[in-house]
């Protein structure tokens, strides 16, 4: 017997980084659609802008773009892009695994600013949690220059911090 895949519709903006699949989140008006530009500018893909469409089945959850916003991406101060003819074919795709979860928020302070790790949370989508980076549109460093990043430093997260407390514990 086979089960139907699981449905769900997010606000954000999908889009691929060197392979992966990222989902960015935040509220209205925060630079969601922005970042994207910024991404796109640097050879990333587009998946989805606004609305981004869910599917799970199995271990994998895949988003993709509602077709009335294929294809589209829109600023608050450039209107709407197509992104075929602004960027090329090569920077939409119209599906993608997701990955990783980004949440854009405007907090200058956060509870772990000063840690060792980042803030992290976790997202749950198509019934299957994601860990999700908390970013600040505060911090003077570019946004994608931090999750491309974080997106680098996944596969190596935890030895980076236990290294680190190893050396330290030598020294004392």
């Amino acid at each position: 017997m086979t089960h139907a895949p699981h449905l769900e519709s997010h606000h954000g903006v999908l889009v691929q980084i060197n392979g992966q699949g990222v989902l960015i989140l935040g509220e209205p008006g925060i630079g969601k659609s922005s970042l994207a530009l910024e991404l796109l500018y640097q050879g990333h893909k587009l998946i989805a802008d606004d609305i981004v469409e869910f599917e799970s089945e199995g271990q994998h959850v895949t988003g993709h773009c509602p077709t009335l916003l294929s294809k589209l991406l829109h600023t608050r101060e450039l209107g709407l892009i197509s992104v075929i003819e602004a960027f090329g074919k090569k920077a939409w795709q119209p599906n993608a695994q997701l990955d990783h979860i980004i949440m854009l928020h405007q907090n200058t302070a956060s509870k772990t600013a000063h840690g060792l790790a980042p803030e992290l949370d976790e997202y749950t989508i198509c019934q299957q949690t994601f860990t999700m980076l908390k970013l600040s549109t505060n911090n003077p460093a570019s946004l994608p220059h931090r999750i491309d990043t974080w997106l680098r430093l996944q596969p190596h997260r935890h030895n980076v911090i236990q290294r680190f407390n190893q050396q330290q514990n030598r020294t004392e």
